[in-house]
């Protein structure tokens, strides 16, 4: 993996842990729209232009890409308003990079850390699972976003062990 793909991979996981940490402040929430798309971008770019286990880090690319700007398409353009869909389609690609941390942590063992990922995917499918069967008793779909909160924290520390894992990946270049 060289220096390039190192940054580009970098600076794509501290826009996405701006991302959570704004929609973790609820109020800020609007801010993420801003920072997604630069987050999924600089996500996919760089796992397509990874060297290393080629042919996973296309697959996690383009999930990140294309499943992402699904996503942000559909909610700017409200396409999309079931907060269910926005989060199945999160799990997916969520789930296609945790798989790519899990065959990273052999070149560097802090990709393990980003495995944390896995039970706050878990935890947001829950959480829909809840409020489609109106368990939750919400009035307000936009209520919701609380119960998020424990699954934005746990992708912060996700994304600060991947971002360790980059900086220190050995083996790839």
């Amino acid at each position: 993996m060289n220096n390039i793909v190192k940054a580009i991979l970098i600076l794509g996981f501290i826009a996405s842990i701006f991302t959570n940490i704004f929609l973790l402040l609820v109020f800020t929430a609007i801010i993420a729209l801003y920072t997604y798309p630069v987050s999924i971008t600089l996500r996919g770019i760089g796992w397509l232009s990874s060297f290393g286990l080629s042919k996973l880090n296309i697959l996690t690319g383009l999930a990140v890409l294309v499943m992402g700007f699904s996503i942000f398409i559909g909610l700017i353009g409200e396409d999309i308003s079931d907060v269910s869909m926005v989060v199945y389609l999160w799990s997916i690609y969520s789930l296609v990079e945790a798989y790519t941390y899990y065959k990273l942590r052999t070149y560097s063992p802090m990709f393990k850390m980003g495995l944390i990922s896995i039970p706050s995917i878990v935890y947001a499918n829950i959480i829909v699972l809840l409020y489609s069967g109106e368990i939750l008793g919400l009035t307000n779909e936009s209520d919701i976003v609380i119960y998020f909160i424990p699954s934005f924290i746990l992708n912060i520390l996700s994304c600060i062990g991947v971002l360790l894992g980059i900086a220190n990946v050995k083996g790839l270049e």
